[in-house]
């Protein structure tokens, strides 16, 4: 069975690469979701996204703060514990493909 997520949102800030002998992205969408925002909020999640290799090249290259992107993924779920021996959990989803669907313009 395959752990598969797929997302439409956008670009919170222009991804950040990195490259090396593998090369990474690491990027945070805004995912609009159904309810009633509270006052003076969005009513959006932020995920955090990391792609790798190849994806992570295109995405590095052509992807801005702003644009909508729709993306498949896979959750990961990372532990954490602090000095004080308690546990924290953060997932972060790591990114197998990526499409640009909108790009962004500003009044630039």
């Amino acid at each position: 069975m395959t752990n598969e997520c797929i997302f439409v949102g956008n670009l919170v800030s222009d991804p950040v690469y990195y490259e090396g002998e593998t090369s990474r992205v690491v990027f945070t969408l805004a995912v609009d979701h159904d309810g009633k925002p509270k006052e003076g909020q969005k009513n959006a999640e932020y995920l955090d996204f990391i792609a790798w290799r190849s994806v992570a090249e295109y995405i590095g290259r052509y992807a801005h703060k702003g644009d909508l992107l729709s993306v498949v993924s896979m959750a990961q779920k990372h532990e954490k514990v602090n000095p004080q021996g308690e546990k924290s959990y953060r997932t972060e989803f790591q990114v197998k493909s990526v499409n640009i669907l909108s790009r962004f313009r500003s009044g630039d």
